[in-house]
């Protein structure tokens, strides 16, 4: 048994080597596939019946790793997606699923124009000032804006859109800390806190941001446990805000990088998700 573990060497490396200490220790084969040297013409590189496949690249421009993920796919190997027929398509972004689900996240406008008129609509519609701005595509807190006035909305818009980049308006959640949530065949493997640093309204924007283990209200988790669910996926990660008694649903990524909740928590996030995979796979021997 094999699994392909799709990442480039320099990224995601804490969880690159919580994967091949766990394939050692159970005696799986760990074929890393570098996306910036994969040989599409190789057919050797298609794994066997029985064998199973991981992502770790969450995004990129290109969309390379996502690319060779759909090459190295088919009916008999192991994934954390929900069905063969869902891993070959592109999902559409986790906020417009888990508002056609009618799971809580805050209001948002999928696309922000030009238009005077509409902005200023669409501004009523979150609920006012102060709202974010969201750049598409940043990660840890970068592109997440918090605007305060028509004029600062204008002068933001018009800058991104002459960059060619899509954003998104939300509503703001006044909240300092928000839960992330590591979530695996509807079990929460794991969740942690992150806490805002001083001056700043996004609790992920620091360098090394500030996180505790935390046990969360059952609503709290049900809601994680839902996000991924819907979006057809075993597993994911998933960010959380909490204002009083009302959780909404920030993002929720698959793949994840899950090795700081690992690590804060103490616990074989790497091992659970190999396990499943394993499991999974009984079915194609």
């Amino acid at each position: 048994m094999k699994l392909h573990y799709i990442s480039h060497p320099r990224l995601n490396t804490s969880a690159t080597a919580s994967f091949k200490k766990v394939c050692l220790d159970r005696s799986v084969e760990f074929n890393h596939i570098n996306p910036t040297t994969f040989d599409f013409t190789d057919p050797s590189q298609i794994p066997a019946p029985g064998d199973l496949l991981y992502r770790a690249s969450t995004s990129s421009k290109s969309g390379l790793a996502r690319t060779i993920e759909r090459w190295l796919l088919h009916d008999k190997v192991a994934t954390l997606y929900n069905s063969y027929e869902q891993s070959l398509i592109q999902s559409p972004a986790s906020y417009i699923i888990h508002h056609k689900h009618n799971l809580s996240i805050p209001k948002t406008v999928w696309h922000v124009p030009r238009s005077r008129k509409l902005i200023r609509k669409y501004v009523d519609y979150v609920g006012g000032f102060p709202l974010i701005i969201k750049a598409i595509g940043g990660s840890h807190g970068v592109g997440v804006m918090k605007i305060d006035s028509l004029p600062s909305l204008y002068s933001i818009i018009d800058y991104l859109r002459a960059s060619g980049t899509e954003i998104i308006m939300r509503q703001f959640i006044d909240s300092t800390t928000s839960a992330r949530h590591i979530v695996l065949d509807d079990k929460i493997l794991a969740s942690i806190e992150y806490s805002a640093p001083k001056d700043d309204f996004r609790s992920n924007a620091a360098k090394i941001p500030t996180v505790k283990e935390k046990i969360f209200p059952d609503f709290v988790n049900d809601l994680a446990i839902q996000a991924v669910a819907t979006s057809n996926f075993l597993f994911g990660g998933v960010d959380i805000l909490i204002d009083g008694d009302k959780a909404y649903i920030v993002e929720m990524n698959f793949p994840c990088n899950f090795s700081r909740a690992a690590k804060a928590t103490n616990t074989d996030i790497a091992g659970q998700i190999l396990d499943h995979l394993i499991e999974k796979a009984k079915q194609y021997e």
